[in-house]
């Protein structure tokens, strides 16, 4: 893409000195130029390689938001698979002492059996 002649970036000094129509010359595209071997490329792998990060930066965070609201759900979806298929019943709450002595029992159960 041209920058049309009235933009303000076309008022810079190196753009009024004739300096780049003076190159114009010296440049060279399309394919392998004959005196010096070289070839256009286009872009160079660095810039590309650049906005491919930056799109996968863009879906990675969509993929981290999305997948941190279904990891936020997962306790009620378990509480309500439980509740729909086992008859739990009212059950009282268990403190991690009584689950220590529990643990320990069955240890000892399974011990001496």
């Amino acid at each position: 893409m041209t920058l049309p002649a009235t933009h303000p970036l076309r008022n810079a000094r190196i753009w009024k000195s004739g300096v780049l129509v003076s190159l114009r010359t010296r440049l060279r595209g399309g394919n392998i130029d004959l005196e010096t071997s070289m070839q256009a490329t286009g872009l160079p792998p660095h810039i590309i390689l650049a906005r491919e990060l930056t799109e996968l930066k863009g879906e990675i965070r969509e993929m981290k938001s999305s997948l941190g609201h279904e990891v936020r759900g997962i306790p009620n979806s378990l509480k309500t698979l439980l509740d729909d298929n086992f008859d739990l019943g009212p059950s009282p709450a268990l403190t991690r002492a009584e689950a220590r002595e529990m643990n320990d029992a069955l240890l000892i159960r399974v011990q001496e059996s």
